[in-house]
């Protein structure tokens, strides 16, 4: 955090930074939420969540009490949810808090320390405070620059005590220095340098990035070709308080990521699919492709007329970071007595690839209610069941 200049007696901040947490141990296949348990040891600093998830961001905070003086070093402890046995992740924070009166420029955070993997590399954002420390001298102007293209600011001019928001990108970062001392060039170091008109010395921010190299995946990243695209059951029509279903029907599903092993290098991949809905069904829930998947959609006594979407995903179980490929599934219910035909499903959204456009099935079901007459003492009754 650099130096604080605080008039004797009063207190300063609250100074915030984000901290980003990538990574970490993963838990059971087609979920990529890692579980961290954020803390610190200092009373000095807060944080905005004491349980958080891996990919995420907290934030710390920093206040100055009023008697604080010198030099002060506390420790952001990063923990794993899932694997307590794992060595923690320890962020330093330093601050030296100076009791004076005087004209002088300060910007906070004075320094930042990051690290990313090369296949998770994302925009971050961090505020950054630019004060006086004479707290009755705000009439001063400023500008800030950046020294290099992967440190942007939200604006580079203001007046008076300001806060601006600083954004790394590690996309435009060209590795130029060696940051862990291992002999190989892994990332960079860019200052930003903030002048103003209180006639005093810049105050600078210096931000060190550094980009490790992630794990050689084991796989060979490829996308999954699922047919059908979508699937409208149209209009189903069933007796009022009865039940209707299974309409049922398959899934073809290809390609998508190939595990690295054997003396071919290639195995079946494997997927998981599941449904966002409780009236739609899918099994099994896993498979390895070339595969098929089984859905089914069960009208049930209490479901009330409308209309329905629910969604098939089908994730990749090597790839967590593929994006899923989604199936809408889409039907109206109505609830109705008579005689009406319908067709299920009413529509399907077809799409094969040029190499692998075989035959494919799809089951066809015809619904109606059954007029069912019976011979009771009195007039004649007719009346209308649910019955496929």
């Amino acid at each position: 955090m650099g130096i604080i200049r605080v008039a004797p007696g009063e207190t300063a901040g609250p100074f915030t930074f984000n901290i980003s947490v990538l990574g970490g141990p993963l838990p059971d296949p087609g979920s990529t939420v890692r579980p961290v348990l954020p803390s610190t040891d200092a009373s000095w600093i807060s944080l905005s969540a004491t349980a958080s998830t891996s990919p995420g961001v907290f934030t710390a905070t920093v206040s100055i009490s009023d008697d604080m003086q010198g030099a002060y070093d506390a420790q952001i402890i990063i923990m794993s949810g899932l694997d307590p046995g794992m060595e923690p992740v320890s962020i330093p924070v330093q601050v030296n808090v100076a009791r004076t009166i005087e004209n002088r420029l300060t910007v906070s955070p004075a320094s930042l320390e990051l690290v990313v993997t090369s296949q998770d590399a994302p925009q971050q954002t961090f505020p950054v405070e630019i004060t006086n420390a004479d707290p009755n001298r705000t009439d001063y102007d400023w500008s800030a620059q950046s020294d290099v293209l992967w440190l942007t600011l939200s604006r580079s001019s203001g007046t008076g005590n300001s806060e601006i928001v600083l954004t790394v990108d590690p996309q435009l970062l060209t590795v130029t220095q060696d940051l862990d001392g291992d002999g190989n060039l892994d990332g960079g170091v860019g200052t930003i340098t903030v002048h103003s008109s209180l006639n005093t010395e810049a105050a600078v921010l210096t931000v060190r990035l550094r980009i490790e190299q992630g794990p050689v995946p084991d796989f060979t990243p490829g996308n999954f070709n699922v047919s059908p695209e979508a699937i409208d059951f149209g209009t189903i029509r069933v007796l009022p308080g009865a039940a209707a279903g299974p309409f049922s029907f398959t899934l073809s599903v290809v390609g998508g990521p190939v595990p690295n092993s054997g003396s071919d290098g290639r195995k079946p991949a494997a997927f998981v699919a599941v449904s966002d809905k409780h009236w739609l069904t899918v099994t099994p829930s896993q498979a390895e492709t070339p595969g098929t998947v089984t859905a089914s959609v069960n009208v049930s006594e209490t479901m009330p007329e409308g209309d329905w979407q629910a969604n098939i995903i089908i994730t990749s179980g090597l790839d967590t970071a593929m994006s899923p490929v989604t199936i809408p599934v889409s039907m109206t219910l109505q609830r109705r007595s008579g005689d009406l035909l319908t067709l299920s499903p009413a529509s399907l959204d077809l799409s094969v690839t040029e190499k692998l456009a075989g035959t494919q099935t799809y089951p066809i079901v015809s619904t109606m209610p059954t007029r069912i007459t019976t011979a009771m003492t009195g007039p004649p009754t007719s009346m209308f069941c649910g019955c496929l």
